[in-house]
């Protein structure tokens, strides 16, 4: 593609269906791309966790999909940044193996290099632009397809320039919580990163739940309110209010696990005759739990 650089897809590699998916669509777009391999946060060591993250996501914050997912996009940054040095034309297109291209990516991605060829005097020149927004997309038009946001809601799919990439280690050296959380708190705060969104989807998700979405027990209220939101926030807004831990110890403890205990306490307090009906809702977790894991299969990432 021109003015893009290399193209990197973010993938673990147990994920073999999602490769292959993303790979026949990048294949149809006749679209090159080099596979990264994703980190699990559970894989890492105690010395390369206390290195790379803040006393606050370690023990409160931050799961280990957490930590795994933004040093996957970390450790790339580096390498672009390695590589190509502060450059800011320089640009490299990062996908995540959930990503899915949308007819016409490459005339979209056109228009956007071509409107950064005139580039408005006294306003940051680009070093990341978001291509699978949806919400806060537009806070100020730039160019016609270029617009301002402080709002990283996916990591999904992004172009970023080398500058950008150097820029952005600077402001990261630990982890601190999400990525797309840690970049969005960055830009409201210090507005440094010169962030902008499109007003294309150029990508958009392949229907596939999202591999930071929750799998644990229980299910029913994310996956209700999922189903709600599925055309407005969309599956990953749910999901990583969900998956995002309240305390950390040997075992997570996540908003999703908290409500299900604030639920039952509740019925406790209230009434004795809730009891019965708290028990029929964890044995109603339970079965619903267990189906949807196995229509999942064990080999879903």
């Amino acid at each position: 593609m021109e003015n893009i650089t290399e193209t990197f897809v973010i993938n673990l590699k147990e994920c073999k269906k999602r490769m292959a998916a993303i790979d026949k669509n990048l294949t149809e777009q006749n679209i090159r791309y080099t596979r990264w391999e994703a980190i699990k946060g559970k894989d890492m060591n105690i010395v390369d966790v206390h290195e790379n993250t803040s006393m606050m996501c370690r023990k409160f914050l931050c799961n280990n999909g957490i930590i795994g997912c933004f040093m996957s996009h970390k450790l790339l940054w580096k390498h672009i940044a390695t590589k190509y040095g502060n450059d800011n034309y320089t640009w490299v297109l990062v996908l995540e193996d959930d990503a899915k291209l949308v007819k016409g990516f490459k005339d979209n991605l056109a228009n956007v290099f071509y409107e950064m060829h005139d580039w408005p005097s006294g306003v940051m020149y680009p070093e990341f632009i978001h291509l699978a927004c949806n919400i806060f997309c537009n806070l100020g038009t730039i160019t016609p397809h270029i617009f301002h946001s402080v709002v990283v809601n996916t990591t999904r799919a992004y172009l970023i320039s080398a500058a950008g990439a150097s820029k952005l280690i600077r402001i990261f050296p630990t982890i601190n919580y999400h990525v797309d959380a840690s970049i969005s708190i960055n830009q409201i705060l210090h507005r440094n990163l010169g962030y902008y969104t499109t007003n294309n989807f150029v990508t958009n998700n392949d229907g596939q739940i999202s591999s930071i979405s929750i799998n644990s027990f229980p299910r029913i209220l994310p996956d209700f309110l999922n189903l709600l939101l599925v055309k407005g926030l969309g599956f990953d807004a749910v999901n990583i209010l969900f998956e995002s831990p309240v305390v950390s110890f040997e075992k997570t403890i996540n908003v999703n696990i908290a409500v299900f205990i604030f639920i039952l306490i509740v019925a406790f307090l209230i009434a004795k005759g809730l009891y019965t009906w708290a028990s029929m809702y964890v044995l109603i977790e339970i079965i619903y739990y267990t189906v949807t894991q196995k229509m999942k299969g064990n080999n879903e990432c």
